[in-house]
């Protein structure tokens, strides 16, 4: 065998040996475009999943919001609302003692007898 045969069988060895590592890299491609995918696919249910707690969280800020709202004192906006006086207007019972001695309501100015009753949120 000539030093041109040796030569021609090395680079047919060589071309073989780079073959193979093309299809091996061509078949890990593969795996990781189908790992991309899955990867992909979870992210966007993560997001969707993401998406869905934060509507909850923004629904349930706004009922606990509107809850608060309904229960804190329009007079003083700190205490919550726990007393009731004849008109039915209700305060907290810090400022429902402060008109005590007028007998009449912040809101409405309606003269009470009674004295305001306490009252129980559920």
């Amino acid at each position: 065998m000539g030093v041109r045969a040796k030569i021609v069988g090395e680079i047919e060895a060589t071309a073989q040996q780079y073959q193979l590592k093309a299809q091996e890299c061509q078949s890990r491609a593969e795996v990781f475009e189908k790992e991309l995918l899955q990867v992909k696919d979870e992210k966007s249910k993560t997001e969707l999943e993401l998406s869905q707690i934060r509507t909850e969280v923004y629904q349930l800020q706004t009922k606990y919001d509107e809850k608060e709202e309904r229960e804190l004192c329009t007079l003083c906006l700190e205490n919550t609302r726990d007393h009731t006086l004849e008109c039915g207007h209700y305060f907290c019972l810090s400022c429902i003692n402060e008109y005590m001695a007028a007998k009449t309501c912040a809101m409405c100015r309606q003269s009470f007898q009674r004295a305001p009753l306490k009252i129980y949120f559920s």
